[in-house]
């Protein structure tokens, strides 16, 4: 329900869409408090599953996995992720578009629970004079 989030998910399958695979890789890198036990988190293969789409393609067709080979080259256009845990941290997310000779990142990072709140109320208001159906996030914001 975080605003930032769903903001970003938007922004990252554009970009996804106009940066193809043939000219950037994409890395997200998370960061979370230590007590989380989902790596990657769901956020962030949510990121990833936006560039799968922004790609016409599906995450899993896309995603590269480290843990098979440290000796394999990275294929053209895979998504990474990196995950690191520690301290109180609420959730970092940062999505790195490597193309040859420039990057692009878009972050977001939350420092508060409250965010979620904030996005459901917004979520509410906006939906309160709709007739009933599906929405999500995407209808609340326009997006």
């Amino acid at each position: 329900m975080s605003v930032g989030i769903n903001l970003m998910l938007g922004l990252v399958e554009k970009i996804s869409s106009i940066l193809g695979p043939e000219e950037c890789d994409v890395e997200i890198d998370e960061m979370h408090h230590r007590f989380k036990v989902d790596s990657p988190s769901g956020t962030a293969l949510t990121i990833g599953a936006a560039v799968a789409r922004g790609r016409d393609a599906q995450l899993a067709d896309i995603r590269a996995d480290y843990q098979q080979s440290t000796l394999a080259a990275r294929k053209q256009g895979a998504v990474g992720f990196s995950v690191r845990r520690g301290g109180d941290v609420i959730g970092e997310h940062t999505v790195t578009f490597a193309c040859v000779g420039e990057r692009l990142e878009l972050a977001h990072k939350a420092s508060s629970r409250e965010i979620y709140a904030t996005g459901a109320v917004r979520a509410v208001q906006w939906a309160k004079d709709k007739p009933a159906g599906f929405y999500t996030m995407r209808d609340v914001l326009g997006i």
